[in-house]
This record gives structure tokens, sequence and C-alpha cells, in this order.
């Protein structure tokens, strides 16, 4: 797994809801934070859930004890990693319970009743309340309590709503986000030459977009071909080294229509979507004005790293495409800020909680 795609599921997990509510007096108690306890049985369920998220997250619902023993770092395997995620994903949500009392929040009657449905469809497709029972042991819990986390996950969600929705009493300031935009995303234009496929060209010598799916026609690339590609890359970081202009070779030979389409380039963050992991790494790496080669499984890079434009953010040329997850980072920073703030009364029953770490729990991808 990549540094990458671990950056872009802790951003997944901090904002997961998940929570802990309820029965929590029933067993021994886990987590303790104020008024609010996460119970053992819930801790179990939470762990497994989490487990099941982590496994989905990887591409698979298959739990190989091989992916929890595999090593992250020289001392730290990935059961480990992502044990001590789950276990603060539980601190945290727990912390949400609580303030979410504490601001006097409630839950409508409508919300209540849609749980309500929703354990009754679940009841309805095991066949009977004690055959879902049976299920539910698998997770340490059963129907009650699963009626009980379910109605948590509401609070959550308004609580974090209330703090940081499009109107939160704690969301994200302009200025904050202009600050997390400048520490957090890199701006750059690349070369891009395809090694494994062409575009289809008409007899002008242009790309032809297929209308009914929005895509340009492509085609094939021989070994020959692809050869070729990487010796016209080759060929071009020598021009650019004798001081060619890079953004007229760009114009002229790069294959990525969105690199032509914003004039800006790209804006770029460790979760985007829109570039290569590995460019990703070397954009991180570079200094503004830099130009790198990167050879990856597509193609051959040649990036550029260019300097932020003041608030390009709020530009709606670019924001739904590279800033659409911009307010929900920050927003993430400042709840990890806030619930860390708390860190000092969250009370762990280490007995309780090293009984049952993440690797040895069963998968829940179901309720």
């Amino acid at each position: 797994m990549t540094k990458t795609r671990i950056a872009s599921l802790l951003l997944a997990l901090v904002m997961l809801v998940c929570v802990f509510a309820g029965c929590g007096k029933e067993t021994a108690a886990a987590i303790t934070f104020r008024d609010t306890v996460i119970s053992e049985n819930e801790f179990i369920y939470w762990m497994s859930t989490y487990k099941g998220v982590f496994l989905q997250s990887m591409g698979t619902t298959v739990d190989n004890a091989a992916y929890w023993s595999a090593k992250l770092t020289e001392d730290i395997t990935y059961g480990d990693y992502f044990n001590v995620m789950a276990l603060s994903g539980i601190m945290s949500n727990a912390v949400s319970l609580q303030l979410f009392n504490e601001y006097g929040l409630t839950l409508t009657n409508e919300e209540i009743n849609a749980v309500d449905s929703a354990i009754n469809d679940l009841i309805t497709s095991a066949g009977g309340r004690n055959i879902l029972n049976s299920y539910l042991t698998a997770y340490g819990i059963n129907l009650n309590m699963l009626r009980d986390v379910k109605l948590g996950s509401l609070k959550v969600a308004k609580l974090q709503e209330y703090l940081y929705g499009e109107n939160g009493i704690e969301s994200a300031t302009d200025a904050e986000l202009a600050k997390y935009y400048n520490d957090n995303y890199y701006r750059i234009k690349f070369i891009v030459l395809r090694t494994d496929k062409d575009y289809v060209l008409d007899e002008n010598g242009e790309a032809i977009l297929d209308t009914e799916s929005g895509s340009y026609l492509t085609r094939d690339l021989t070994d020959a071909e692809a050869d070729a590609k990487r010796a016209l890359a080759k060929d071009l970081e020598l021009r650019l080294t004798s001081g060619e202009d890079f953004e007229e070779l760009l114009e002229e030979y790069t294959m990525d229509m969105g690199m032509l389409h914003f004039e800006d380039g790209y804006y770029i963050n460790a979760s985007s979507q829109i570039v290569e992991d590995s460019v990703k790494t070397a954009a991180a790496s570079m200094a503004i004005g830099e130009i790198k080669s990167v050879e990856t499984e597509l193609g051959c890079y040649i990036i550029k790293r260019y300097e932020l434009r003041e608030d390009a953010w709020k530009d709606e040329a670019y924001a739904p495409y590279m800033f659409a997850d911009l307010k929900t980072s920050a927003n993430s920073v400042k709840m990890q800020e806030t619930f860390g703030s708390f860190s000092d009364e969250i009370i762990l029953n280490d007995m309780v909680v090293g009984s049952y770490p993440l690797a040895n729990c069963t998968a829940n991808f179901y309720y």
C-alpha cells in the first residue's frame, strides 16, 4: 500500500461516521469520556467494523492474516498501524457523542424511526430476531446494541454537521482554508507521452472525441511505438535542458487533454485522484520551477512545478475538479485538533482494549 493510499484512507477514517452509544454500562467499560462509556461489546463491534473498512479500502473482503503481519516499516506491521487508527477513531467518536449531549442536540422522531425500520429490514432478511442475534455475536453485540450504535451514528453525523457543516459553528474560515491550501497543495504541469495507448486522430490530426462516452478514442500501441514514445521523451528532456520553452513543448506533445484545458495546470494534494501516485510523490519533492521526469505503467511524464496562484481554490474553473475536498479536509484537521485537546480526559481500560486487537477481530462488512 502506498503512502498516498494510506493518507487517503486516514482522511476517510477521520470523517467516517461511526460511534458508540447506549448500553455501555452492561459490560466492562473499554473507553470512557466524561459521561460517555464505550462498552467491551461495543468496542469489539467497532474494531470489527473498522477492520471491514480497511479491507475494503484495499479492494478485498478476504481477511488474510498476511495483511496484518506484513511490515509497514521495519518496526511496525499493518496490523499495528491500523489498530492504532481504529482505536483513535473509536476515541474520537466517543468524544463526538459526548459533545452531542453537551451541545443539547437531539434526534428527530423521523430519524429514530428510520433506524428502527432499517433494523426491522435486517431482521426480516435474516429470518428472525434470534437468527440475526446469532449473526451479530461474531461482532460482540446483539440487536439492542446494534440499534444503539446506529442511533449513535446519527448523533455524530449531527454533531459534525453542527460543528463543521456548511454553516457549522467551527467550520473552517476563509483564512483557515487559504492556509490549508498553501500548506498542502502543489501546482504542476506535465508533458505525458502514453506508452500504452495513443489517440485516434482525424484527417486534420486532431484527437477524435466519442460524443456518447465523452472520452477521446484511443488505440493500443505496439512495442515499437511504445519505444518510440520513450525515445521522444528523452529527446524532449534534452531539448528542455538546452533551454527550449516547457509550455510550448507541452502544448505540442502532451497527451493529457486536461493539461491543455486548464491554463494553470493541475492543483494536487496527497489525496488527489487526477494524477498517478508517482506523479504526486515527485511533485511533493520538487522545488518551484524544477523539472523532473517519471515513467509509470501508463507512460513518460515530464513534470514542472509552479508557484501556487493566490486563492485558486476559489476559482470556479478549478474548484469543482481540484478542490472539492478542500473544506472537508481543512475541517478534518480542525476536528482532529479539537478532539486531541480532550485526550487527557479519555480513559482507556487497557485490559479490555488490549484483548481485542484489530487483526484478531472478525471483519464486519454487513452490520
